[in-house]
């Protein structure tokens, strides 16, 4: 099947990952379903107009018709690239408008609120939530990187992985060591890409008290796993079940729960190192972001956060109009 044969390729060339493989297959099969019986090397720019009408009146978001049109464009184009259609259907075709905007930051007052609240609780599922938290705003991962670690990820110049079964307990123990904070995480990004960051003594702390309840989250029936944070299921910790925690994490700080999710700690981490001087070659590399200008959208975001602070403290700033000062 073509399909198939696509989804196949993006994984062998381009290294992509589950998730997206699996929301391209969704938008083809959507595609296919809409042609009925039409075959998919015969569809026409007229056929894509039409199903790019239905979308719009099924009120879908621009950001969920631009991903779909993202996966008939790269479909077709490897149907071309293979031989197996010569004309492109989509070379015509322009994706809808989509609107700027920027995320929603934390405040770091915020983050500190959410994380001291997550180290007051000292059960299992407490010191979990704090080891997540405390690492995705230390390493600025995405969620999909923190839970497919494994502990093979995690190592010190201390103590190797190899030589314990706890990377982290010689670095973390000796805290009169000179070499405490030379703890690093080897992440695996998109496309397979591998970068390493450093790692925060206290992140290490929260992953230290963590280490000692993992056990009780690991499935009864096999007590070993390679995953840093295990399901009782078999495989890792979930995106939806991270959400969960946080959401819930929200309602005690009394922060809009719209506003707490694990991608919002990357938007924070990335945010924050600015507004403290770091510079912006640097947060790519952390980041894990292959262009800078991907980068960048956190300046925007910073200058946002500039025009407001100047607004709220500036002694002159309810004497003139705004506007026209800025």
């Amino acid at each position: 099947m073509l399909v198939v044969s696509f989804l196949d390729m993006m994984f062998s060339e381009r290294g992509s990952c589950v998730a997206t493989r699996q929301a391209y297959r969704h938008d083809l099969m959507d595609w296919a379903d809409f042609l009925g019986e039409k075959q998919l090397t015969l569809a026409s720019s007229c056929d894509v107009r039409r199903y790019l009408a239905l979308l719009s009146e099924k009120e879908l978001h621009p950001k969920t018709i631009a991903r779909r049109l993202c996966a008939l464009r790269q479909f077709y184009q490897f149907l071309c690239i293979e031989g197996l259609q010569e004309t492109d259907p989509m070379h015509t075709i322009s994706g809808p408008k989509l609107p700027h905007s920027l995320p929603s930051v934390l405040t770091e007052e915020e983050v500190q609120c959410l994380l001291e609240t997550a180290h007051c609780d000292t059960t299992p599922q407490g010191h979990r939530t704090a080891a997540l938290m405390e690492l995705l705003y230390a390493t600025g991962m995405r969620v999909s990187e923190v839970i497919s670690l494994s502990f093979s990820c995690i190592f010190s110049e201390i103590c190797s992985p190899q030589s314990s079964d706890n990377p982290l307990q010689a670095s973390v123990q000796n805290t009169s060591s000179p070499q405490r904070n030379r703890s690093i995480v080897r992440v695996t990004g998109k496309g397979g890409h591998e970068r390493l960051i450093p790692l925060t003594q206290r992140a290490c702390g929260k992953l230290q008290h963590y280490f000692l309840v993992r056990d009780f989250f690991l499935p009864k029936t096999s007590k070993k796993t390679l995953y840093l944070f295990p399901s009782k299921k078999g495989s890792h910790i979930t995106r939806q079940r991270v959400g969960q925690l946080f959401k819930e994490l929200s309602v005690t700080c009394n922060i809009s729960p719209d506003r707490v999710y694990p991608h919002a700690f990357r938007h924070a981490f990335a945010t924050h190192l600015l507004s403290r001087g770091a510079d912006l070659l640097s947060l790519q590399q952390l980041l894990g972001h292959r262009d800078v200008a991907t980068t960048q959208m956190y300046t925007h975001v910073f200058k946002s956060h500039l025009r407001q602070v100047l607004l709220s403290c500036h002694p002159l700033s309810n004497a003139h109009n705004n506007a026209d000062i800025l």
